[in-house]
């Protein structure tokens, strides 16, 4: 997986990846709202630019996945709330790719869970809301004091 999004993004002949596979690459990504970054020869809006090209494709990889392989139909509301989720996981992942994808996990473990214990007796509404309450109580008791990187919704201003 990692290389197949390292292979989607490159920066000024320089490829870098979402999910670095070093911490070279890593220190790329990471400290683009500070000032700094130029000065270190980095091209701060090429390198935002590529990052939320490759988060869109990759996003609009999942809603192609869920359309497709999951539900096998379109319709409005398909996604049901699963954007909480996922933003729920980033959270819970304190911004760190692999945190985030092990909340995810975490997350999907209790979707699947929810499937399991539909034959148990117990009302399937409280089920269906498994995953949900699973995300609250993850952030409200469990994520502490998790800040977002400080440049985030920030646009660049080169320093000149």
């Amino acid at each position: 997986m990692k290389y197949a999004v390292g292979s989607l993004v490159k920066a000024r002949n320089r490829e870098w990846v979402v999910l670095p596979e070093s911490q070279e690459d890593f220190l790329v990504v990471r400290p683009l709202g500070g000032t700094d970054v130029e000065v270190a020869g980095i091209d701060p809006l090429g390198v935002r630019f590529w990052a939320t090209t490759t988060g869109g494709a990759l996003a609009a990889l999942g809603g192609v996945f869920l359309a497709m392989a999951e539900l096998d139909l379109y319709s409005d509301g398909m996604s049901a709330g699963r954007g909480f989720i996922a933003l729920a996981a980033v959270i819970f992942g304190r911004w760190n790719p692999l945190g985030a994808a092990g909340a995810a996990l975490f997350f999907g473990a209790f979707e699947a869970l929810q499937f399991t214990l539909q034959r148990s007796g117990i009302p399937s509404e409280l089920m269906q809301a498994l995953p949900y309450l699973a995300a609250l109580v993850a952030l409200a008791g469990f994520a502490g004091r998790s800040r977002p990187p400080a440049s985030d919704g920030v646009p660049y201003t080169p320093v000149r």
